[in-house]
């Protein structure tokens, strides 16, 4: 019996598979927003420190949501199309293992490479102990990150894009409150100033990497995954690797040319890198909207290649990419025209506190 998604029209499958991503991307790109905004209010300092440590933030955020996580889904979408229950099962073993490997790696990075990389970018005084400290705390619980993205994968590729869109929805709207509460504070409690907003994605993260956790041993995908008594075989790792490695390498230029103008901007001041902070934040918040879409096209393609139909395979990735495509390119034309509107949201809170260094 052959997979639902090979049957059913593209469009309305793409919209299924990709709407509730969507509107999780959508939804932290406003959580983007409001952190950058939290920033203006802890001063100049702290948004210069928080532009140095973005690049890498988004580095991770995309290689677990889209690079190695797009991997993981497209491997568990081609098992599915293809029948193979046992490699599927297998396949949540295998991302768990890549899981850890890779939020290890940024780990030690963050303690004993990153200060380095943000001296290099123009980093110093305040504004680099307050980077420090972020990367820090953030990098050290990476793993719950990492989790949450690679099992959304999984559900994913497997076909269901609501479980995990429903979790990471609740989790993205939980976020909002807790960071601003976090960082600057309650009644007498003053916050944790910059690291509050990493403690806070940390916390909804493996909030949300447990629901989902526990959806998939559920049997929301039609059977249970496979963890005791399973090989780790590079087979299945290759299956993920072979579109992750890819995918990586995309966000990793992508965010190399970021931190290579964040060093040249740094060398105009923190209150330059400050503003550059509130610029690039809004290039790398168009990147989840195009997620958004390439999630449910990852799923339909790797489905339909899977089962060997090339055919549906070609056109499900020209009807998503036109969409992509239209989507970005309005909303970044939108803010081209308008760029005073939003520098506006964060260099008013700086104001508030009588800070004119961005004016």
């Amino acid at each position: 019996m052959s997979h639902p998604l090979l049957t059913a029209p593209i469009g309305r499958s793409l919209l299924r598979l990709a709407g509730p991503t969507s509107a999780v991307m959508f939804m932290q790109t406003l959580v983007a927003i409001v952190e950058t905004f939290i920033y203006g209010k802890l001063g100049t300092e702290a948004l210069a420190g928080f532009a140095l440590v973005f690049p890498l933030m988004m580095l991770m955020q995309m290689m677990a949501a889209g690079g190695m996580g797009g991997g993981v889904a497209a491997a568990m979408a081609r098992a599915v199309g293809a029948g193979r229950t046992a490699d599927a099962r297998a396949l949540v073993a295998h991302a768990g293992a890549l899981a850890v490997a890779m939020a290890s790696l940024f780990m030690l990075f963050a303690w004993f490479a990153a200060p380095s990389l943000f001296r290099l970018l123009g980093g110093h005084g305040q504004a680099l102990a307050n980077a420090e400290l972020y990367a820090r705390v953030l990098f050290t619980g990476a793993i719950v990150i990492w989790a949450n993205f690679f099992l959304s994968s999984l559900l994913r590729g497997g076909g269901d894009a609501a479980t995990p869109g429903c979790y990471m929805l609740l989790s993205s709207v939980c976020q909002v409150p807790l960071s601003y509460v976090l960082a600057l504070g309650i009644g007498p409690w003053p916050g944790l100033g910059i690291p509050g907003p990493a403690v806070s994605m940390l916390a909804v993260s493996g909030v949300s990497a447990l629901a989902q956790a526990r959806a998939l041993w559920h049997r929301r995908l039609g059977f249970v995954p496979a963890l005791s008594g399973v090989p780790l075989e590079w087979r299945l790792f290759w299956e993920i690797l072979r579109v992750g490695l890819i995918s990586s390498f995309s966000a990793l230029t992508a965010n190399i040319t970021a931190m290579l103008v964040t060093g040249l901007v740094g060398r105009f001041g923190v209150a330059a890198l400050a503003g550059y902070g509130i610029g690039v934040r809004l290039e790398f918040m168009l990147v989840p909207l195009a997620f958004g879409i390439g999630s449910g096209l990852t799923t339909l393609v790797g489905v339909a290649t899977g089962a060997h139909d090339w055919k549906r395979a070609v056109r499900a990735a020209w009807t998503g990419s036109l969409i992509s495509g239209g989507l970005i390119g309005a909303l970044g034309w939108t803010v081209a025209l308008l760029p005073e509107g939003w520098a506006r949201l964060f260099t008013v809170a700086l104001e508030n506190l009588g800070d004119h260094s961005l004016q």
